[in-house]
C-alpha cells in the first residue's frame, strides 16, 4: 500500500514536473522569438543609423570643404581690401599734402600780389585821382550842358579803396552805411573762408541771409 502511495505520488510529481517543463519550454520559445524579433529590429535600426551616420559624415565633410573655401575667399578678399585701403589712404594723404602745399603757395602769392598791387596803387593813386576828377568834370559838362540832364557824381570812395568794389548793390553810385557794412562783413567772411577752406559763394549766401 505504501508502495502504491509512493508510486502515485511520484507519478503525480513527474506529471507536474513535465507540465512545468512544457511551460518553461513554451516560455523559452516565446522569449527566444521575442529576442530574435528584437534582435532583427535592433539590427535594422543599427543599419539605418549606420547609413544615416555615413550620410551625415559626408554632409559634414562637404560643409567643412565649403567652409574652408569661404574662409579662404574671405581671407583673400580681406587681404586685397586691406591693401586697397592702405593704397587709398596713402593716396589721400599724398593728395591732402599737395592740396595744403598748393594752398600755402596760393596764399603766399596772393599776399605778394596784394602787396604789389597796394604798392603800385599807392604810387599812382594821386595820378588816378586827377584823371578821375577830369573825367567826372567832363561827364558833368556833357550831362548838364549838352544833354540837359541832372548830373550826380559817383562816390569816389571806390576809387580810393578798391576793396569796396561790389559794395554798391543798388547801382545808384552811392554807398549807404548798410551797403558798406554788409560789404565789409562779406569781405571779412571771405577772408575767414580762405583760412577755413570754405567756398566764398557759400559765405556770401550766408551773409545775405543774416543781413
Amino acid at each position: 500500500e505504501e508502495y502504491n502511495k509512493l508510486k502515485i505520488k511520484l507519478e503525480t510529481d513527474i506529471q507536474t514536473l513535465e507540465q512545468q517543463l512544457e511551460e518553461m519550454r513554451a516560455t523559452y520559445q516565446l522569449n527566444t522569438e521575442k529576442l530574435e524579433y528584437n534582435y532583427r529590429v535592433l539590427t535594422e535600426r543599427d543599419n539605418e543609423n549606420t547609413t544615416t551616420l555615413q550620410k551625415q559624415k559626408k554632409k559634414l565633410t562637404k560643409i567643412k570643404d565649403d567652409l574652408s573655401k569661404v574662409v579662404s575667399k574671405y581671407q583673400e578678399f580681406d587681404a586685397r581690401d586691406k591693401k586697397r585701403n592702405e593704397d587709398l589712404s596713402e593716396e589721400y594723404r599724398r593728395i591732402t599734402k599737395q592740396y595744403k602745399d598748393l594752398q600755402s603757395k596760393f596764399r603766399h602769392f596772393e599776399l605778394a600780389d596784394n602787396k604789389k598791387f597796394e604798392a603800385i596803387w599807392s604810387m599812382h593813386e594821386e595820378e588816378v585821382d586827377q584823371y578821375v576828377t577830369k573825367a567826372l568834370k567832363a561827364d558833368k559838362i556833357i550831362n548838364e550842358q549838352l544833354l540837359g540832364w541832372k548830373w550826380r557824381g559817383p562816390d569816389l570812395e571806390i576809387v580810393r579803396n578798391p576793396a569796396l568794389m561790389g559794395a554798391d548793390e543798388d547801382g545808384d553810385g552811392k554807398y549807404t552805411l548798410k551797403e558798406l557794412e554788409e560789404h565789409k562783413a562779406t569781405l571779412a567772411a571771405e577772408e575767414e573762408a580762405k583760412k577755413a577752406h570754405v567756398p566764398a559763394d557759400k559765405i556770401r549766401s550766408i551773409v545775405s541771409l543774416i543781413s
